[in-house]
């Protein structure tokens, strides 16, 4: 007959972490560390073909219990965490330019579509950009806010995600193209512009739509990152 248990990866390795580590007096950090290797090695099980439950199996075996530890785990050094942490800092500023740059890009495509192959005013051009401008900004606290309420998926799936410094170079690159594209357009916009007349006032008009949301945007994440962070101290520490 059948087993009903269904193995669950992110529970069974939280069971591995605490039964190992909780009466060791090790920081945060070790903890951390250990957890990123236990992890490394059981992707890379999965990679040769293992189940789950096979490479998780596979990697307790070779880790063994922390009596087996002893002063090799004691000598492991947090600096290996500390340059995750640094890859993880840089990663999230580029994410962070790629987005705005990308909205940025997008509309910018948008308005000179508008502007080629539409057949309403500059105008109502104008205000087409504006009012995405205001669902991009209602977009953002929606989204930091699914975020959160889905974390219990969200998380782990970022935790099993390894990030190294080909990651991160290729992160640098979509960084530059996103630029360049969004660098490129704006001449476009004004080229589309000139025949038109008073262009260099509807120009002005639709470069305040941009420094306004390059206002805007960072004052927009860093409030819904502060609701967050108000909402996990209230349902952790109540």
């Amino acid at each position: 007959m059948e087993s009903s248990n269904v193995f669950n990866l992110q529970e069974a390795i939280d069971d591995w972490l605490k039964t190992n580590t909780d009466h060791l007096n090790i920081t945060d950090d070790d903890k951390e560390e250990m957890l990123d290797h236990f992890r490394s090695t059981i992707n890379e099980l999965m990679k040769q073909g293992l189940s789950e439950e096979e490479a998780f199996a596979v990697a307790k075996i070779r880790f063994g219990g922390s009596d087996n530890w002893g002063d090799d785990f004691k000598q492991v050094s947090t600096d290996n965490f500390q340059v995750k942490k640094v890859i993880t800092f840089f990663f999230g500023i580029m994410i962070y330019f790629i987005i705005n740059l990308a909205i940025l890009l997008f509309i910018n495509l948008i308005y000179i579509g508008l502007n080629r192959f539409g057949v309403s005013s500059t105008a109502f051009n104008l205000k087409t950009t504006q009012q995405i401008f205001y669902v991009v900004y209602i977009a953002i606290p929606v989204i930091m806010f699914l975020l959160f309420r889905y974390r219990d998926k969200v998380l782990p799936y970022l935790k099993s995600k390894q990030l190294s410094i080909g990651k991160l170079l290729w992160a640098f690159i979509i960084l530059l193209v996103v630029l360049a594209g969004e660098r490129f357009t704006y001449p476009l916009i004004r080229k589309v512009l000139e025949p038109m007349e008073n262009w260099r006032g509807i120009l002005s008009q639709y470069r305040l739509l941009q420094r306004d949301f390059q206002f805007y945007f960072p004052i927009l994440i860093v409030i819904s990152f502060i609701i967050l962070y108000l909402l996990y101290r209230k349902k952790n520490y109540v």
